[in-house]
């Protein structure tokens, strides 16, 4: 008896370890945006790389990525870093490295990457995708998502009608996140929020490149919650309204991730940036090998009594 609860203690732990270091990896978030939905054979489209939500501490930001595409439809031109980032890519346009020192805006505009449509390329949807995406802030490193985008090729010289020019009109909150009253010290959870854009057009649909503030510890003082979302040069907010109790610190005020060095990789262009890689799992194993240890020697003492 005393073994199996010796085990269900240590799975639990696991499990608290691990869903920690999933929350770790959602706190960076990649989006792809193209500059148009249909593109003619022959056509140019531009799709810019946007970083969200990177809260992470630390002096030298890096993104890496695997970009992909069709190249039997469509071909990679160049590409155009923004806004203070630099990097390099290969000549194929699949792989990417840049960096940036010192803070970044909520979100920000990576780079813009020109494609041509070819001349006899097939009708219909391609996807653009960035996948393998990791992050990092000085030696801290964090996985995103993989995302993508999709395009309509449509046939050289066929003038679409021009789509209803829309504009972002507001966001809202269409489903509160599952938790909103907190004790002093402890960091807003998102998990279980949807965010809603509309548009001039009466179209809605729902979003994920959205940011919020404070993403610090929460005080007392702190009555809400501050979402805000961009498209162009608009940017549109929400609230939603939070409690925080007095209490004490609940151990996230140093949940700033995990560092184990300064690794440096060569990118296709030669120049450095920070090495990705998984290293928020580090941490996660020394812990679990520790209890896993620890309740050995009480299954053990247990069974000698």
């Amino acid at each position: 008896m005393k073994k199996k609860i010796s085990i269900i203690i240590l799975m639990i732990l696991i499990t608290i370890v691990s869903l920690t270091t999933i929350i770790k990896a959602a706190e960076v978030s990649v989006s792809l945006s193209p500059d148009k939905e249909k593109v003619e054979q022959a056509g140019e489209v531009k799709v810019s790389i946007v970083v969200n939500n990177f809260t992470r501490t630390g002096s030298q930001k890096a993104i890496e990525a695997k970009i992909g595409y069709d190249s039997e439809k469509i071909e990679y031109k160049g590409i155009e870093w923004k806004n203070g980032w630099t990097g390099s890519i290969s000549t194929d346009g699949t792989g990417m490295a840049v960096s940036k020192s010192g803070e970044l805006s909520a979100a920000e505009t990576v780079a813009e990457i020109t494609y041509v449509v070819k001349e006899n390329a097939e009708k219909g949807n391609t996807t653009i995708s960035a996948k393998e995406i990791i992050t990092s802030s000085d030696a801290d490193e964090v996985e995103a998502s993989d995302v993508e985008t999709t395009i309509e090729i449509i046939e050289a010289g066929e003038n679409p009608e021009e789509p209803t020019e829309k504009e972002l009109s507001s966001i809202e909150v269409t489903t509160l996140p599952i938790k909103t009253k907190y004790t002093a010290g402890e960091k807003f959870d998102k998990t279980g929020m949807k965010v809603t854009a509309k548009y001039s057009d009466g179209s809605s649909k729902e979003i994920e490149g959205y940011t919020y503030s404070p993403a610090r510890e929460l005080k007392t003082s702190d009555k809400e919650i501050k979402i805000s979302y961009t498209e162009g040069s608009i940017t549109k907010t929400a609230k939603v309204v939070i409690t925080v109790a007095s209490g004490v610190d609940n151990g996230n005020s140093n949940d700033k991730g995990t560092t184990s060095g300064n690794k440096i990789d060569k990118t296709t262009a030669g120049k450095e940036y920070p090495k990705t890689g998984a290293k928020t799992v580090v941490l996660p194993i020394f812990i679990i090998a520790t209890l896993a240890m620890v309740s050995y020697v009480v299954y053990k003492r247990y069974k000698e009594i």
